[in-house]
């Protein structure tokens, strides 16, 4: 049951009026009328889905809507961003004595009332008191369009200058107008006291969260008779995700260190073939509007198939440590996918073993059936005794608080969070998407790890400037301490660089904005074998580089500047003869994304630069000795674009071979505690020859670039 604190909560539906400053009897009237207001989202967003676009400030235009056509320009439009804060300036001190706002409710259009609106009032606009706190007065999951009125007439009166407005955006927020009803002040207002402003974390999620597992790699399981392959992984297709792989197949290294098993697509034995608009979905999924036991045993039987994944990866991670003579004590961790309870009036099963069906009819119904799931698997692992795993928690799907889906959304997930918690050390662990309904909350509710999805990889309105968008992205999981979820999209082998460039703005942004090294991280790529299997085995040399870098980010090496930088290697040329450089830019940017190109020659001879091989060759005229230079034009696909002088010295053939004999002799006798006598005597054998320094090649700040390897 909703608890309202409002003492007037009002549903209004159909036409509206105009909303005009006049005065009641008592000279109370609408204060914020023609006023103007800031607006404030929650996490940042201005280079992510940016969509609000009041610009007339027609909340307080006096005119609320004339429809509840969500189509109508007198709505005002706010999209995700967690809330908004809105601050009006009245202009003037008032005794503010109540408010008045409309909302739109229109749950098939996914525009939804917010759950609630907390009202504050202050007389300098940095203090705020809190002084109402409304609660959705419309249903969830009501279907009916509607324009929902959140009123109170407060029973104190308030001085204030300032009103503010924070309520949460689920999905879609549409208002029309708000209204602030005030009088003059005649000392008779409340007591201002001041009210904490809210707390943040303003930290990322650290790798206690999950005991100390950094990497967990979603595997994908479950019902999918299209292609037994896709959801049945065995060790082969485990091994690149368990161990690091060179070019010849070899494991070298480890790689992911924690694997979530969930179900694909939510789909399940019990689904309806070809289903119609009225059928009821039925899966193990968020989008069900029935669950089944038989579906759930389903799952768990595909979990701890015999050869197949949990047994695959304990093979796998056994070899891995034969290979690399780890400890004993080395274990991969599991995550199991919790089914989602859907609140139904269909029978489900006989869970708890009383030879009746079982209903979940209600929150408690729901938060029972997961622990018998628990249970059971709980069982299961312990039967299965699998040496090189350990078993530390579940997952919940579902990738938002929902309140459209479940009137009693949140107190679902709470109650199903708690259930996990109730076995001793088992976590629970989720992965919203961008910006999700509830992401606020998720410390609130209980889940030990929370590991927010960018979706860039996904969704064309955030890959305009990818790494500005992933800089909110930052920030957000810093206000609410939440993790990281780095997407490689399911068609990269296909698709290539068009797709692997997003994946390559996660790993910059997260090495640039200190997320690589402490912070969780969780990754998707699709059904098996998987994206990374694929690179890990693919000759093409881009596809590979995914494979690589993935396993430079996990392991902390992987360098990718805020400003990138060219280099090239000088030396000394040989006059007549062809001298070889190496050319390139700074860090493990991918060499198949820069070109470069000599725009001025050199004076006193030939160069040619071949890209593929991050190389140029110069020549020098064969009578020349001295100073040389050319220019180099460096152009990155991201649209960087720098110059650079190439500075080299020609000698002749006879001083680089006087050279050659002063550091051979020197290395040979370095030991010796006479390095000084030799170097003269060898100097001494080569009469008038001048020995020339090493060429400097002036680029930026004159650093080397660490190579790819």
């Amino acid at each position: 049951m909703k608890k309202g604190l409002a003492i007037i909560m009002a549903l209004f539906i159909g036409m509206s009026s105009m909303v005009t400053a006049s005065a009641e009897s008592d000279g109370t009237s609408n204060v914020a009328f023609g006023m103007k207001y800031t607006v404030e989202t929650e996490v940042p967003d201005s280079n992510s889905y940016n969509q609000d676009k009041d610009t007339d400030y027609m909340l307080t235009d006096g005119e609320s809507s004339s429809t509840t056509a969500y189509s109508n320009p007198q709505w005002v439009k706010y999209y995700r961003a967690v809330s908004r804060t809105v601050t009006i300036d009245l202009k003037d001190m008032y005794a503010i004595t109540g408010i008045n706002c409309g909302f739109l409710q229109n749950k098939g259009a996914g525009i939804y009332c917010p759950q609630h609106m907390v009202v504050s009032v202050s007389e300098n606009g940095i203090d705020f008191m809190k002084v109402s706190d409304i609660e959705n007065p419309v249903p969830n999951d009501q279907g009916a369009v509607t324009r929902a009125v959140y009123e109170v007439d407060f029973s104190d009166k308030y001085k204030a200058r300032y009103i503010r407005f924070y309520f949460n955006v689920d999905v879609n927020t549409y208002a029309d107008e708000f209204q602030v009803f005030g009088k003059a002040v005649d000392g008779s207002e409340k007591e201002f006291i001041a009210t904490n402003p809210k707390e943040y974390y303003n930290s990322y999620e650290t790798l206690d969260s999950i005991d100390g597992y950094q990497d967990v790699m979603l595997l994908y399981t479950g019902y999918y008779p299209e292609n037994a392959a896709v959801v049945d992984n065995n060790k082969a297709a485990l091994l690149p995700y368990v161990g690091y792989i060179n070019v010849s197949n070899k494991v070298v290294d480890t790689m992911f260190d924690a694997f979530i098993f969930t179900y694909v697509g939510g789909r399940s034995p019990s689904e309806i073939p070809n289903k119609k608009d009225s059928d009821p979905i039925i899966g193990v999924g968020t989008t069900t509007s029935r669950s089944i036991m038989s579906d759930w045993v389903y799952m768990l039987d595909k979990v701890f198939l015999a050869d197949y994944n949990l047994d695959a990866l304990n093979a796998a991670t056994a070899q891995v440590k034969s290979d690399l003579s780890l400890d004993a004590n080395h274990k991969s961790a599991v995550y199991i996918t919790l089914p989602y309870p859907k609140v139904s009036e269909f029978d489900f099963g006989d869970y708890d073993g009383d030879d009746v069906v079982n209903k979940l009819l209600s929150v408690e119904d729901c938060a029972k059936a997961e622990k018998w799931f628990i249970e059971e698997a709980l069982q299961r692992w312990d039967e299965a005794g699998y040496e090189n795993l350990e078993l530390k928690g579940f997952y919940w799907e579902n990738e938002s608080i929902s309140y459209g889906r479940n009137e009693d959304e949140l107190e679902l997930v709470t109650a199903c969070v708690a259930a996990v918690h109730e076995f001793e050390g088992m976590q629970c662990i989720v992965i919203p998407f961008y910006q999700a309904s509830g992401i606020e909350y998720y410390k609130e509710i209980g889940f030990d790890c929370a590991f927010m999805q960018p979706n860039l990889s996904f969704n064309e309105t955030l890959q305009d400037e990818p790494l500005l968008m992933m800089e909110d992205f930052a920030e957000a999981c810093k206000k609410f301490n939440l993790a990281v979820e780095m997407e490689i999209h399911h068609n990269l082998i296909s698709k290539g660089r068009e797709l692997g460039k997003f994946y390559e703005a996660y790993m910059q942004a997260c090495s640039q904005n200190g997320m690589m090294e402490n912070t969780p991280h969780a990754y998707y790529q699709g059904a098996g074998p998987g994206v990374i299997y694929n690179c890990a085995k693919s000759a093409d040399p881009y596809l590979r580089y995914i494979y690589d870098t993935t396993y430079k980010f996990i392991k902390h090496t992987l360098s990718f500047s805020k400003d990138i930088k060219g280099y090239a290697e000088g030396g000394e040329a040989v006059a007549g003869k062809n001298f070889t450089g190496q050319i390139g830019i700074e860090g493990d940017w991918y060499n198949g994304d820069v070109t470069f190109e000599v725009v001025n020659e050199p004076e006193h001879g030939s160069v040619r630069v071949l890209n593929s091989y991050e190389k140029y060759y110069y020549m020098s005229d064969d009578d020349y000795i001295g100073p040389d230079t050319f220019e180099v034009k460096i152009s990155y696909i991201n649209g960087y674009i720098e110059n650079f002088t190439v500075n080299l010295t020609v000698v002749s053939e006879d001083a680089s071979q006087a050279e050659s004999i002063i550091e051979s002799t020197a290395n040979k006798d370095s030991n010796s505690g006479d390095l000084a006598k030799t170097i003269g005597i060898a100097a001494a054998a080569i009469t008038g020859v001048a020995l020339l320094g090493f060429a400097i090649v002036k680029i930026n700040d004159s650093k080397k670039r660490k190579k790819n390897k």
